[in-house]
């Protein structure tokens, strides 16, 4: 696993499988540094649905969605390229 920031309020995730456990909410997902269109984002919860996505339009790619989730796990189940940071209440 490659997350960073557990017991803080914003997480770090930089691998496809990484996976948050316990009850919290997501407030905010920011998604940086994705590095060619076409490149693509997902995180899914415990059941496998869907939270968030997002693909990436051009090189340099930036974006930030604002949440109100209560989620008892996520999983980046995809990421092309770039960073994931995951804000917490």
């Amino acid at each position: 696993m490659a997350i960073t920031g557990q017991g803080t309020r914003t997480l770090k995730m930089t691998a496809a499988a990484d996976a948050i456990t316990g009850r919290f909410k997501i407030v905010g997902v920011r998604w940086v540094g994705a590095t060619t269109a076409g490149h693509t984002a997902v995180i899914k919860d415990v059941d496998g649905n869907i939270v968030w996505a997002s693909i990436a339009d051009a090189a340099n790619f930036e974006t930030e969605t604002l949440l109100d989730q209560w989620r008892d796990g996520i999983t980046l189940d995809t990421l092309g390229s770039g960073i994931i940071y995951i804000n917490l209440e």
